[in-house]
């Protein structure tokens, strides 16, 4: 009796492992869309496709969550692409972040020149009134 029950819990577990993995793979292709600038979906899901090496259907059906048991390869193959366009994405963000602080520096540095210039113009004018 008690291995029949081991059987079911050890079932209802592999279920479980079935349904995170499923839920996290539609999250990742979920986010992995949201990082690009999309004018369609369908778009999306090829632009995805191209990046991950997936089929564009595999990707629909992962966003869907369309398959119960996701085949291994597939789960391998999204996970790995995942941990690349994360690490892409957070490196273009780094680079944006260092041209934006260079921009404004370069900017603080003219508002510092045009001070400096207009306080010399202050000075000369008012000099010469006197």
């Amino acid at each position: 009796m008690r291995e029949i029950f081991s059987a079911e819990r050890e079932n209802a577990s592999k279920k479980m492992d079935a349904k995170i993995i499923a839920n996290e793979s539609a999250q990742m292709v979920k986010e992995l869309i949201e990082m690009e600038s999309r004018t369609t979906l369908q778009a999306s899901f090829y632009k995805l496709s191209m990046k991950t090496g997936l089929e564009v259907g595999q990707i629909k059906r992962l966003y869907y969550g369309e398959w119960r048991v996701i085949p291994a390869y597939i789960w391998e193959k999204l996970k790995h692409a995942h941990r690349i366009l994360i690490e892409r994405a957070l490196r273009n963000i780094e680079l944006r972040q260092m041209a934006m602080k260079a921009e404004l520096q370069d900017f603080d540095d003219l508002l510092r020149k045009d001070e400096e210039r207009r306080r010399a113009l202050l000075f000369r004018n008012s000099t010469s009134n006197l």
